[in-house]
């Protein structure tokens, strides 16, 4: 049997064969159905070649009497784009039909291949296919170029007919001529209605340009060869007479607009003259009164403007245009004048009012500081004393001011309202700070109270201390973690000086005779107090630390005494099972007894926690307890291995002596003979 290593190979080499074969065979069929295809359709285009034909000739006849109409050179406006028009498409279709004629042919005739095992394999089908593919372009190209050829000949037609209706829309657009000019004289006769001078001169202008397009166009009504001959002369007139009609249009226009335009300068004039009247109704009556002569000279402006327009002229509309144009950015000036300077006025006025508050706000302040903390305000009071006067000053140039308003320049009645806001501020800004103080030392004030309270109300952590270290008189010395004996002398002495300063404070507070301008020094002072009696309470914290640590002591000793008592109950109980006869038992009970003996010391000094180092006991006393219970436990199982191995030799020796005993009576009397029931 062959090996997979060589039947791999060969089994692959025949599917590629086969995959070859196969798709030869595919190649093959889709050039046999391909070329039939061509066939078939080669045979439907030699059958309408015909067609093709007379389509041809058909183009042919048309060309040849279109031609006839084609200009032989180019005429004047409106025939020139027209004309050259014309003449390219007659020569593009005189180039393509020679093509065409040149070219046409009849079509071979391919049969139509029936299908062959011999010429599939010989591949006969795939050699075919480029000769129908040629042939079947060729009769595209042809009726493709036949169709261009078509579709020229409708464009040069389209062309003629529009140059032969030429004439007609030249009349017709002399009839829209015709139109505007009647248009025009009705809105320069309206604009006459509307009381607009000077429009008379072009009203026989118009009518004249109308008459004319009247004439031109029943003249290109006639028609016939001396319409078409009229209509190069008509065209260029009327361009000249559009021309000139709009040319009268916009003078009309400009006569109209300065009318207008002077029109609305009065208006805006007007406009500007109830801005200024506005804005001269937000400013008081003292500063108005600097506004007074600018406002009667607008107005005398404007008097002499409505005489002036009276006059209908052209020149009188542009001179009120341009004086009316003068006098609104006046106006606008001077309103943004007034409004420059009733903002100032509001600012100030604004500023006096608040530095008038700000002074009664700084009195109300200081009644009430003065009844809640009751002190010499020594700082507030002068603070109020300067505030008043400050006040005093801005009022009474605020009044210089006002008067100083009539017929006073604005720049410089704005620069005085200036100085009486920045004053005013200056002296708000002082309010501020004589309140920001006075509320500084109310702060203070209470501050030192609630110092002062909490110092007085310190009595109850001093008792804790003061209880913890005399329950921590009743330890030895060596069970205070460090503290000084001296501790609480020292103690006593600076809280005895503390109470007395609070004392002296709460005496000076409760008295009034505490000055503001003292303030910093007091509350330095308390907050020193306070400081210092922290400072003993952390030492405070260090003693009730020590008898805690030292309770914490007795209390771990004492624990660990009482369960050592169940342990020394054990030895004694193992004490007394131990045999009174044996040797060793006496060393364990010795050892048990000095146990003991520890034991009862230990918990004799246990309970004497005054004389004692607790922790030393507990470290050293318990410990070395704990070690003999060990040293006993170890000696205890000592001796039972000694009992338990003389015990296996005892037992050891009864058991050879039963050996021999049973071999004996093994020999003097067989099994068989003694019944086995009573042995049993």
């Amino acid at each position: 049997m062959a090996s997979p290593a060589l039947v791999s190979p060969a089994a692959g080499a025949l599917v590629l064969a086969t995959v070859v074969v196969l798709g030869y065979v595919l190649y093959q069929v889709r050039s046999y159905r391909l070329l039939c295809r061509g066939c078939r359709r080669l045979r439907d285009l030699r059958a309408a070649q015909r067609e093709l034909y007379r389509r041809l000739e058909a183009v042919c006849r048309r060309l040849d009497a279109l031609l006839s109409r084609v200009p032989g050179q180019v005429r004047p406006e409106p025939y020139a784009a027209d004309d050259e028009r014309a003449a390219s498409l007659s020569t593009d279709l005189k180039t393509l039909l020679d093509v065409l004629r040149t070219r046409v042919r009849p079509l071979e005739s391919l049969p139509v291949p029936t299908f062959s095992a011999g010429a599939l394999i010989a591949g006969h089908y795939r050699r075919g296919l480029p000769r129908v593919r040629t042939e079947l372009a060729f009769a595209r190209g042809l009726r493709e170029d036949l169709a261009r050829a078509e579709q020229l000949l409708d464009e040069l037609e389209s062309v003629l007919e529009r140059m032969a209706r030429r004439p007609l829309e030249v009349r017709e657009l002399y009839v829209d001529l015709e139109a505007l000019a009647e248009a025009l004289v009705q809105e320069i006769g309206a604009e006459q209605e509307r009381g607009t001078e000077g429009l008379q001169p072009l009203v026989a202008e118009v009518e004249g340009i109308r008459a004319t397009a009247l004439e031109w166009a029943q003249r290109l009504a006639g028609g016939g060869a001396e319409a078409v001959e009229a209509v190069v002369e008509a065209e260029a007139l009327r361009l000249q007479l559009l021309r000139r009609l709009a040319d009268l249009y916009a003078q009309a226009g400009r006569v109209a607009g300065m009318h207008d335009q002077a029109l609305r300068a009065l208006e805006r004039l007007d406009a500007a003259q109830r801005e200024v009247e506005e804005a001269l109704a937000q400013l008081g009556p003292p500063l108005a009164a600097a506004i007074g002569a600018a406002l009667r000279d607008l107005k005398s402006g404007r008097e002499a403007l409505r005489a002036h327009y009276g006059g209908h002229d052209t020149a009188a509309y542009l001179e009120v245009s341009q004086q009316a144009w003068a006098l609104v950015a006046r106006a606008r000036s001077l309103v943004r004048q007034i409004g420059r300077l009733a903002a100032a006025e509001q600012r100030t006025a604004q500023a006096l009012s608040q530095c008038q508050h700000g002074v009664e706000a700084l009195r109300a302040q200081l009644a009430q500081v003065q009844t809640e903390c009751p002190a010499t305000l020594d700082l507030s009071a002068a603070a109020l004393e300067r505030a008043e006067q400050r006040a005093f000053e801005v009022q009474e140039l605020w009044q210089r001011a006002a008067d100083a308003a009539d017929g006073a320049d604005l720049e410089r009645l704005i620069s005085l309202l200036g100085d009486v806001e920045v004053l005013a501020r200056a002296a708000r800004q002082e309010q501020e700070e004589a309140l920001t103080e006075l509320w500084a030392w109310q702060a203070r004030w209470r501050r030192i109270q609630e110092v002062l309270r909490r110092l007085q109300a310190s009595e109850a952590e001093h008792d804790r201390i003061s209880n913890a270290w005399a329950a921590l008189q009743g330890y030895d010395r060596a069970n205070w973690s460090g503290i000084d004996p001296g501790w609480f002398e020292w103690y006593t002495r600076e809280r005895t000086a503390i109470m007395a300063d609070v004392s002296e404070l709460r005496q000076l507070m409760a008295s009034g005779q505490a000055s503001q301008s003292a303030g910093a020094e007091l509350v330095e002072r308390c907050e020193g107090l306070s400081q210092h009696w922290q400072t003993l309470l952390r030492e405070g914290q260090r003693v009730i630390a020590a008898l805690g640590a030292a309770q914490a002591a007795e209390r771990q000793l004492q624990e660990d005494v009482a369960a050592l008592l169940t342990e020394l109950q054990e030895v004694e109980a193992a004490n007394r099972e131990l045999p009174a006869d044996l040797e060793v038992a006496a060393e364990v009970r010795a050892l048990g007894e000095a146990i003991m003996a520890a034991y009862a010391e230990l918990a004799e000094q246990a309970r004497r926690a005054a004389s004692y180092d607790l922790r030393r006991l507990h470290d050293e006393g318990v410990r070395r307890i704990r070690e003999q219970l060990a040293v006993h436990r170890l000696t205890y199982e000592r001796v039972l291995e000694e009992q338990h191995g003389a015990l296996k030799r005892r037992a050891a020796e009864l058991w050879e002596r039963w050996e021999p005993l049973s071999q004996r009576l093994a020999r003097a009397t067989p099994l068989t003979e003694v019944e086995y029931r009573p042995l049993a």
